[in-house]
Formats: structure tokens, C-alpha cells, sequence
């Protein structure tokens, strides 16, 4: 393993995205590198790629937490539905 500082074109040599490079991770799994970064010691991400994963990783938490907001707020309309008309509907 290397202390170099890794940019979007080098590839991950451990975990889970072994093989992969930072460029392909970074756009399927941000929240990834930035773990990396911050658990593994030999891992040292160029200082604006790591600036872009944790933008992502933010962007991509926000999206979650709007995506599974709705679908409480789908399945309270459909609890609500059936509490006020029953099975037959």
C-alpha cells in the first residue's frame, strides 16, 4: 500500500470496490471514500476528490432521507385510508 495522494484515475486496492476506480466510486458510493479517509490509514484521497465525495455524500443523504420520508408518508395515507373506508374500500 502507498501513502501517494489518490486522484479520480486511481484505482482502490482493498474492500469492497477493489479494482474500481476513485472516479467510478465516487459517483456510485461517496460515502465510501469519505469512510476510507477517514478509517484507513494508508488511504489519502487529493484533498479536492475527497472535497467532491463528501458533497456527494451529503447530496446523496438528503435524497434518502426525502425518499423514505415519502414513503412514510405514503404508507400513513394508505393506514389512514383503510382506517376511514376498511378493506372494501
Amino acid at each position: 500500500m502507498t501513502d501517494k495522494l489518490l486522484t479520480t484515475e486511481s484505482k482502490l486496492t482493498f474492500g469492497k470496490h477493489k479494482g474500481y476506480t476513485i472516479e467510478y466510486v465516487l459517483y456510485e458510493a461517496p460515502e465510501y471514500l469519505v469512510w476510507a479517509s477517514e478509517n484507513v490509514k494508508f488511504f489519502k484521497l487529493d484533498p479536492k476528490v475527497l472535497a467532491r465525495a463528501k458533497e456527494s455524500s451529503g447530496k446523496r443523504k438528503e435524497e434518502h432521507y426525502k425518499y423514505i420520508r415519502s414513503l412514510y408518508n405514503f404508507m400513513d395515507y394508505e393506514c389512514s385510508y383503510y382506517e376511514r373506508y376498511g378493506d372494501e374500500g
